[in-house]
């Protein structure tokens, strides 16, 4: 069985991506890019990162400390969601809108 998630906004433009959740996001904020990594330099906290497929299917997720980078070959979304936030579970499904 698919558990299925709520919709996870995508970063649409130059600007959003590079700003990507900020320096210091409130809790509970995500956002979605089309890329295959990300990075939390300029971060004052960690991050929970999921690597999505083209479903929006989570094949690999972490919490990710501030200045690391992360990166997965397969994926076709990177999902980001702010502290307290635990990564999504392997095989759940995100909708990208």
């Amino acid at each position: 069985m698919v558990q299925f998630v709520a919709p996870l906004p995508l970063a649409h433009g130059f600007f959003p991506r590079l700003l990507g959740l900020g320096p210091n996001p409130p809790d509970g904020r995500s956002i979605a890019f089309r890329t295959r990594s990300v990075h939390t330099f300029g971060t004052r906290r960690s991050l929970a990162v999921a690597a999505l497929d083209k479903n929006g299917f989570v094949i690999d997720s972490k919490v990710l400390a501030a200045n690391r980078i992360y990166f997965n070959r397969r994926a076709h979304w990177i999902g980001e969601w702010t502290a307290p936030a635990s990564p999504p579970a392997v095989g759940s499904r995100w909708l990208v809108k």
